[in-house]
């Protein structure tokens, strides 16, 4: 019996996708095995966790060093090629080329900008430089990285804890109980009364940028229940209905689950009263000022300066998705 074409692509597409997420299960638990790939792989480059970007033609992108011209950059840098072993595995290619992050901010930056063409560039400022793969990879080395940095030691015992081959894991030294990587669960919700949408900015934003509305989930919490309450606190508003949307991982400030959703209230529920606290502002837009931010082309460019137009963050942000899901809905 012969299957149509689509099919047969389907499966071979969704083996692929079977034994890439058994390659890498298998380098996070074999440790030979992960040492090996190390001199196969490609690696993105932080410095004390600012990723390294190289200009191109449209504007940047985040470069993945081979091995062996990494093994060369730390022989340039007087490492030895055992460092290799600080990098954490992020995953594989759809080519199945195992992928690393790894953080040389014990050599200087100056250097290592002239030897790789590139320039380290804050994580945050990155997302509006970087297309949705390049920054769906640098996001989780980025958190990785930065929480292998703060749990070098136990906060139970105090005492050092040690790196597994692959960077899944911790085991502390002493009592050898092993720590893993966490994400914090947040609601990021987009509020609307059925014919306006509420978006909301903090003080730190880039002027002109607004946003939905984000707040982490506390313990005993469901995520309507963090909705609900986050809405509540930051504008004063009070929430009728939630609907889940999606999820994205956020690498800030160490690691976040961006649960997206879409809540609304009555329509004739527009009073605001802002947190200070925590916004600077927030405020009602209709379709039309909201379609010409999504359509909009968001860089680090084009945003700041004296911008008095609406914009919204980058089209792979979660944010954007749930802004544009809310205006074909409505």
């Amino acid at each position: 019996m012969r299957f149509p074409l689509r099919i047969t692509m389907a499966v071979r597409h969704f083996c692929r996708d079977v034994d890439r997420a058994r390659l890498v299960q298998r380098l996070r638990m074999d440790e030979q095995a992960c040492r090996e790939a190390l001199t196969c792989g490609h690696f993105s480059i932080f410095h004390r966790l600012t990723p390294l970007l190289m200009p191109t033609q449209s504007g940047h992108h985040a470069p993945l060093l081979s091995a062996d011209d990494m093994i060369n950059l730390l022989s340039d840098l007087n490492h030895e090629e055992e460092f290799l072993e600080e990098s954490v595995l992020l995953g594989c290619s759809n080519d199945f080329t195992q992928l690393f992050a790894i953080d040389l901010g014990n050599s200087d930056k100056a250097v290592l900008e002239k030897k790789l063409g590139g320039v380290f560039v804050k994580m945050q400022q990155s997302f509006f430089m970087l297309g949705g793969h390049d920054v769906a990879l640098l996001s989780k080395g980025y958190a990785l990285l930065k929480w292998h940095f703060n749990n070098r030691y136990s906060g139970t015992s105090g005492q050092l804890t040690k790196k597994d081959v692959s960077g899944s894991k911790r085991t502390c030294l002493t009592t050898g109980s092993i720590l893993y990587p966490q994400m914090s669960p947040a609601v990021i919700t987009q509020v609307s009364n059925g014919t306006l949408c509420l978006l909301a900015r903090k003080a730190i934003f880039p002027p002109g940028l607004y946003t939905a509305l984000a707040g982490f989930c506390e313990i005993g919490e469901t995520v309507e229940a963090a909705v609900h309450r986050e809405v509540a606190e930051e504008v004063g508003l009070k929430v009728v209905s939630v609907r889940y949307s999606g999820s994205q991982h956020w690498p800030f400030p160490s690691g976040s689950l961006m649960i997206g959703c879409q809540a609304k209230v009555h329509s004739s529920n527009t009073k605001l009263s802002l947190d200070e606290t925590e916004l600077e502002a927030a405020c009602w837009f209709g379709k039309e000022e909201v379609r010409a931010a999504l359509q909009a082309a968001v860089s680090a460019e084009n945003i700041g300066g004296n911008n008095d137009r609406l914009c919204v963050p980058p089209p792979w942000t979660i944010a954007h998705k749930l802004i544009q899901e809310w205006l074909h809905e409505e």
